[in-house]
């Protein structure tokens, strides 16, 4: 019981720095952002999120970096958006009105109801396993091959 009480103060101490250092990069990107650095800390922002949500497992050092913390056929594109920006997309409004719902819509209700489940589905359904061999046979149809990583790292060890 001991063990497992301090393996989970141990797991919320981290997600606590990882909180910290994202809240940091918010401040950073606000603050003292250089000129053409916005993508590279939307990046960070984006893998820190990912870590949170258990879909990157990450390691420091030499050769660190980020690999996925599961299959990729267990991550769907839900996940995905989910963790890094989040799926209000999918629930709010098309024009933006506080109040629409089925009883008080917007002029474009209906259709865009219609819209959001059609994404929210294709979103749940599909997953990055998925991706990557359509990605692949769409290269092979194109004669193109497939990126090669621009570097190796180090293995990451999966969180059990």
């Amino acid at each position: 019981m001991a063990d497992s009480y301090a393996r989970l103060e141990e797991r919320f101490k981290r997600l606590s720095a990882l909180a910290d250092a994202e809240e940091f990069l918010h401040w950073d990107t606000a603050v003292m952002m250089p000129p053409g650095g916005a993508a590279s800390r939307g990046e960070q922002l984006a893998a820190l999120r990912a870590v949170r949500h258990g879909l990157l497992a990450s390691a420091k050092g030499r050769g660190g970096g980020f690999a996925l913390a599961m299959r990729p056929g267990n991550i769907t594109l839900y996940d995905i958006v989910e963790a890094i920006d989040g799926v209000s997309i999918l629930t709010r409004c098309a024009v933006g009105m506080a109040g629409c719902d089925d009883d008080q819509p917007c002029p474009h209700h209906d259709e865009w109801a219609a819209v959001r489940e059609h994404i929210r589905r294709f979103l749940e359904e599909t997953t990055l396993e998925q991706m990557a061999l359509t990605l692949e046979k769409k290269l092979e149809q194109l004669g193109q091959t497939k990126p090669k990583p621009r570097s190796k790292s180090k293995p990451v060890r999966r969180p059990e």
